[in-house]
């Protein structure tokens, strides 16, 4: 009877676990390369040296499911941005292009890209935390495997992350809807504080709202997507400094700037919508998009840009040319007029393991000729992807 308890234990033990799974995943990108930026007035600046996440960002995370029967299965994403190059580690992430020379990739202390769980079924996809893409991103990155830095960054005109409830319908006629709704990578605020009446009214409100529509079947895609951002932040607190720091919830508006008190920040509806293709000829893959983006400003800065891509496969080996163009406007006067070129070349060693070069190079007719304000840049880099 023991042995048989213990073997039922044992037998019960396993089913459970074969139900669930969790899996540790990341991606390491490290190369040598050397970048070139010239200013509007001639000056240079050349410089040579280590490099991460050219090809793709730096990461670890955790990504597990759960069955919980009759069609329905939970899940949950962490991931974090990491740069190996830097001292921090785990606690620092740069951009994708991602250079340690001459006006690379920004250091940044956010590494979050993924924190969230999930339930799917008969019903589609509900996602409950931080999103790596938003509904936005998700269709202007689609345009591809290039890097950013290189002649190729039209698409983050779009915004990459949202924090929030995102829901995606299940598949009708190989067509999705994805709708979204939270805060620019952060929590979606809607507060209103009369405790201190005598102070006045405190209100930090932000909401960001996206939807997009995606189509795959066989070798082509189609993608569009929409997202509206509204933002309102106001601290009329009598009796403070401007500038002195606000109770929890009220330190700063959606982007992260600082709200001052006795200041208010004039209500703001910013909107960007982005569509893009895909096709796969089989000797040939072709990719194009196209985003705008208008910050809602009293001066408002329209942000537009377009990119096409082609990649050619050859057995182990593929060949990729892009092109991209992205301008911006604001109160109607044009503040950057940047084209950009990219080349690269990617082999396989393994399905987790590949070689490339990147080479690419833009220019900026948006800039005054008097200033040192960067004009032109080039960009060569060399580099190693493992994936686990």
């Amino acid at each position: 009877m023991k042995k048989s308890l213990i073997a039922l234990a044992a037998l019960a033990a396993t089913s459970a676990f074969a139900q669930s799974s969790v899996t540790l995943y990341g991606r390491i990108d490290m190369g040598w390369g050397t970048a070139t930026t010239k200013a509007a007035n001639g000056t240079q600046d050349k410089s040579t040296g280590l490099v991460d996440g050219t090809q793709t960002s730096n990461a670890i995370g955790f990504r597990g499911t759960e069955d919980l029967g009759g069609g329905l299965t939970a899940g949950f994403n962490l991931e974090q941005g990491i740069s190996p190059t830097q001292a921090g580690g785990w606690n620092t992430r740069t951009a994708s292009s991602a250079h340690q020379v001459a006006n690379g990739g920004a250091i940044s202390a956010g590494t979050m890209r993924a924190g969230n769980v999930s339930l799917r079924g008969g019903f589609g996809l509900v996602e409950v935390g931080t999103l790596q893409w938003s509904a936005g991103y998700a269709v202007s990155s689609r345009w591809g495997p290039f890097a950013e830095g290189f002649g190729g960054e039209a698409h983050t005109i779009m915004p990459s992350r949202i924090t929030g409830l995102s829901y995606t319908t299940p598949a009708f006629s190989n067509t999705t809807v994805t709708l979204q709704h939270g805060g620019a990578h952060g929590n979606r605020i809607d507060r209103e504080s009369v405790a201190d009446a005598a102070d006045g009214l405190r209100k930090n409100k932000s909401a960001r709202t996206g939807i997009n529509i995606q189509h795959a079947a066989g070798p082509l895609y189609l993608g569009a997507a929409y997202e509206r951002t509204a933002v309102e932040a106001r601290a009329n607190v009598n009796g403070l400094t401007a500038g002195a720091a606000l109770g929890t919830g009220f330190a700063s508006n959606a982007y992260g700037a600082p709200v001052a008190n006795g200041a208010a920040v004039v209500a703001r509806t910013e909107t960007a919508w982005a569509v893009a293709a895909t096709y796969d000829l089989g000797v040939a893959q072709i990719r194009g998009m196209a985003v705008e983006r208008d910050n809602g400003a009293v001066s408002a800065t329209k942000t537009s840009g377009n990119g096409l891509a082609i990649t050619v496969p050859m057995g182990a080996a593929a060949f990729g040319l892009a092109t991209n163009n992205q301008k911006a406007k604001t109160a109607g006067a044009t503040t950057q007029d940047v084209s950009g070129h990219q080349v690269n070349v990617r082999y396989n060693l393994s399905k987790r393991t590949n070689v490339y070069i990147h080479h690419g190079t833009d220019k900026d007719k948006g800039s005054a000729v008097t200033t040192s304000t960067q004009a032109k840049r080039t960009r060569t880099v060399a580099g190693l992807v493992h994936t686990f």
